[in-house]
This record gives structure tokens, sequence and C-alpha cells, in this order.
């Protein structure tokens, strides 16, 4: 959950956000005039966020993307619901 403060509130208490992100990972986001206008987040998160945007931006990574997901389609539509095909009967002796 994004918890919010307002930019006073981020001021004076700048120095105990790191440990209030430690404790309850996600974001905070710092708002003027109730209106949100940043947001402080622990670094692990930002890094994943710039790599994320990072590969959508490649365009052969998101067609390669685009590619293996209509063949996992297709594969779960000719193999019933799993994905994975079906498994033969055994033969009574």
């Amino acid at each position: 959950m994004l918890h919010q403060i307002p930019m006073s509130e981020a001021k004076q208490r700048f120095l105990d956000l790191p440990g209030r992100l430690a404790k309850h990972p996600g974001a905070i986001a710092v708002t003027t005039d109730g209106k949100p206008v940043m947001v402080l987040m622990p670094w692990g998160v930002y890094e994943s966020i710039v790599k994320t945007l990072e590969q959508w931006s490649d365009k052969n990574l998101v067609e390669a993307l685009r590619q293996g997901i209509c063949s996992m389609q297709a594969a779960k539509n000719a193999n019933g619901a799993s994905g994975r095909p079906r498994a033969k009967a055994a033969k009574k002796r």
C-alpha cells in the first residue's frame, strides 16, 4: 500500500524514512496541498523499475516475449488447460 505524507512531515522526519520503509516495504508518496509530488522508495525497488522499463523499451525483447506467449497459448489450446502434453493412459495387462 502506498502511504502518503505531507512535504512538511517528510522534511521533519527525513532521516527516519529509510527505517520506516525497511519496516513497511513499499513506497511513500510525498504530497503538497494533498497532491502527490514525489515518491520515496527503497533503492532496490527503484533499480527494479528502471530495469523493467529498459527491458520493455527493447523492441526485440518485447517481440520475443510476445512470440513466447503466443507459443504457450497455442500449446495450451492444443494440449488442454494445463499447457503440458497429456499423459497417455497406461495399458492394462
